[in-house]
């Protein structure tokens, strides 16, 4: 997606997530929670949107999540 918008620094990503159990139409709100988490040095989270539903025609229905990295460096992302 790209940089974030303030210092420079961070980056924006979307995140798509599956489940064998997901109904696209059925799901306009799925009751994902995702977290974002850094793992090389202290710092703030990652801001995660709320979760929207979606298709991607080769593999079907699923989440997706906007991440706000606001710095670069090794981040764990889980869902």
């Amino acid at each position: 997606m790209g940089p974030v918008q303030g210092d420079g620094l961070g980056y924006r990503e979307k995140v798509f997530w599956g489940s064998k159990d997901l109904s696209a139409p059925s799901a306009l709100h799925p009751d994902l929670l995702v977290l974002g988490t850094r793992l090389d040095v202290q710092g703030r989270s990652a801001d995660i949107s709320h979760p929207t539903q979606t298709i991607a025609g080769d593999i079907g229905d699923g989440m997706l999540v906007g991440v706000d990295f606001p710095s670069a460096g090794c981040w764990q992302i889980t869902g």
